[in-house]
């Protein structure tokens, strides 16, 4: 396969860091394409002062590419050959749309996410052999030949998705926990209920029931949790695509040991989380040792109001707050174990994960919009895919809406951002 690639990636890739907040400029290495013009001076986009800027710099190895930058219903574009390097400025906090087409190739398009502060380290873009041109001589007229019928050929896959083979998914939610010092989640495990029934459902994901399996309550301990992390888990191969859902607690060991963080399973002990919770640690071995597909989605709805333990208790009467908000770091930094993993979680450092009957009769509000995206309301570009950049823009924009801002969902990882979840 020939595609669009990152320079010095050591792979054909098209990829770009997006380290906004240490840096405040997005570089983009990308092969093949390139932009020079900007918003004109008298546009809309430019003079929406909402919108804020960053800068963005290309390079292009190929020996003509068209490529397209799309703002509110805008275009501008350029054609740049083989070397040469443009820095332009795009939003940084508005989404916009990219299209490159090389010479010889079909147009390829995708949606960018937005704020870029929270979108993927870095991301792939790609055009294959498949959507390039064949350059065949003239032929003459064709003459009527009666042709054998043929059976239905299947759809073709979208551009720029790589071939997925078999699909697999872990659901895990616990709102009631064994030790009951540990509070009550009214609707962790409905809501990873109902997330299985949408993954397994022919008009749904269309998992096969055999490649999926679910953890609820009394169900979800945390030996049951290892074993599918460890060893059944390890059946997906390098090329499968894997879905780890989890709803429920999350929490450090202690205010004393805020860096040691666990996934809090079935039969936590509240006084014992260091012996009984499951470490953060341990997934991301899962991952890297035991987990061999190159696709791993991980969708964390993780309630840490506090911390779990009288610890946490004590030190909120004697300085009045602790901060736990360490486990959705915690959390993004498994995107780390490898290429290919993403985390995808319902809140930032130090938010809380909302839950109400207001949201589809009883829902965390981050999985309601999880589903209604997976549905077909997140399929901004109307082709019945639901990609995974089109998820994560969807779900960002009606959490916070739906928070009044109080709740931002965060994705971190590297990945194809063109990954189909539903279709």
């Amino acid at each position: 396969m020939r595609e669009l690639g990152l320079l010095g990636s050591g792979k054909k890739r098209w990829r770009w860091p997006v380290p906004a907040a240490a840096l405040g400029v997005v570089l983009v290495y990308a092969s093949g394409c390139a932009l020079r013009n900007q918003p004109s001076t008298d546009s809309p986009a430019r003079d929406n002062p909402k919108i804020k800027w960053t800068k963005m710099t290309v390079i292009s190895d190929k020996e003509n590419t068209t490529f397209q930058l799309n703002i509110e219903g805008e275009n501008t574009w350029t054609m740049l050959g083989k070397g040469k390097i443009r820095e332009v400025r795009v939003p940084k906090n508005h989404p916009f749309t990219i299209a490159a087409k090389p010479e010889g190739y079909r147009e390829k398009t995708i949606p960018m996410m937005k704020p870029l502060e929270t979108s993927p380290l870095r991301f792939t873009f790609e055009i294959s052999d498949r959507e390039q041109y064949a350059q065949r001589p003239p032929t003459p007229p064709p003459t009527y030949q009666p042709q054998p019928a043929r059976p239905p050929q299947p759809a073709p896959r979208p551009a720029g998705t790589s071939p997925i083979g078999q699909r697999w998914a872990v659901v895990i939610g616990v709102s009631n926990y064994q030790d009951h010092q540990i509070p009550r989640l009214r609707y962790a495990a409905r809501d990873a209920a109902v997330f299985h029934s949408w993954l397994t459902s022919a008009d749904g994901g269309g998992y096969a029931p055999v490649n999926t399996r679910i953890l609820l309550n009394e169900d979800a301990t945390a030996q049951e949790i290892r074993y599918l992390l460890f060893e059944w888990l390890g059946q997906a191969l390098a090329e499968d695509l894997v879905i780890i859902y989890f709803s429920g607690h999350g929490t450090p060991e202690s205010p004393d040991n805020p860096e040691n963080l666990y996934l809090v399973p079935y039969d936590a002990d509240y006084e014992r989380i260091a012996s009984t919770g499951f470490p953060m640690w341990d997934i991301e071995t899962a991952l890297k040792r035991h987990i061999k597909a190159r696709k791993v989605v991980v969708i964390a709805d993780a309630c840490h109001a506090g911390g779990v333990g009288s610890a946490f208790v004590e030190t909120r009467k004697a300085i009045g707050r602790v901060q736990a908000g360490r486990v959705t770091q915690g959390l993004h930094d498994l995107s780390q174990a490898g290429d290919g993993v993403v985390v995808f979680t319902s809140a930032d450092t130090d938010e809380l994960s909302q839950e109400s009957e207001k949201w589809g009769g009883g829902h965390g509000v981050f999985t309601h919009f999880i589903l209604k995206g997976l549905m077909g309301e997140a399929d901004f570009t109307h082709d019945s895919h639901v990609t995974l950049a089109e998820l994560s823009q969807y779900v960002s924009e009606k959490v916070r809406q739906a928070t009044r801002n109080a709740q931002c969902p965060r994705i971190a990882g590297n990945y194809d951002p063109a990954l189909i979840l539903a279709r």
